[in-house]
């Protein structure tokens, strides 16, 4: 591994780039703690093929961020596979975006890096499934339409999201609420991406 950046005693700690010399040169731009990833920060696995714009703690994915996963090298495509959103303890937490290169577009709770709780799936036909998801699987079955105006089907999402609050006892942060939340972060994370 090469570090450069700040140090505060004897740890790597404030702004910094790390390097793994062995692992393809994939590397890490971002903020430290405590000799770890920490607070806003651009990781590349160049071995992998993916990279993360967005917030880490303890050497993990936590907070809102960005993530990329690309086919190989050579690929020229427009749309890649990507999720924006909320991270815990390095997966997909709370509420995300999940964007795939064929079309196909989440939006929604996510637990342990898997659908859960209420949710829209947009097909690459136009076709949704608005409703509640359990380990990446729909299971409201009689909500998957393509007939209703967006305005209805945004207003089921908010009935389902209300009942469902209620049975979680306001556990549960509105998808709105979630998505201006990721909006704000989104200019944090850019930040981090192009620093002045």
């Amino acid at each position: 591994m090469e570090y450069e950046g700040e140090w505060a005693n004897g740890q790597i700690e404030g702004f910094g780039k790390l390097t793994w010399k062995k692992q393809n040169n994939n590397f890490y731009e971002g903020y430290f703690l405590n000799n770890m990833l920490d607070g806003n920060g651009y990781m590349l696995w160049k071995d992998k093929l993916e990279k993360y714009a967005g917030q880490w703690k303890c050497n993990k994915q936590h907070g809102i961020g960005v993530h990329i996963w690309f086919e190989d090298q050579t690929t020229q495509k427009l749309m890649r596979t990507r999720y924006i959103g909320e991270w815990e303890n390095g997966k997909r937490n709370g509420f995300g975006i999940f964007i795939y290169a064929n079309g196909n577009k989440y939006e929604g709770f996510w637990k342990n890096n898997k659908k859960n709780g209420l949710g829209r799936f947009i097909f690459e036909d136009g076709s949704e499934y608005i409703g509640r998801f359990e380990d990446d699987i729909m299971i409201d079955k009689n909500y998957q339409i393509d007939y209703e105006s967006i305005d209805e089907k945004l207003d089921k999402l908010n009935l389902l999201g209300k009942k469902e609050e209620a049975k979680n006892k306001g556990n549960l942060t509105s998808k709105k609420s979630m998505a201006s939340k990721i909006k704000r972060r989104q200019s944090e994370i850019s930040k981090v991406q192009n620093p002045k």
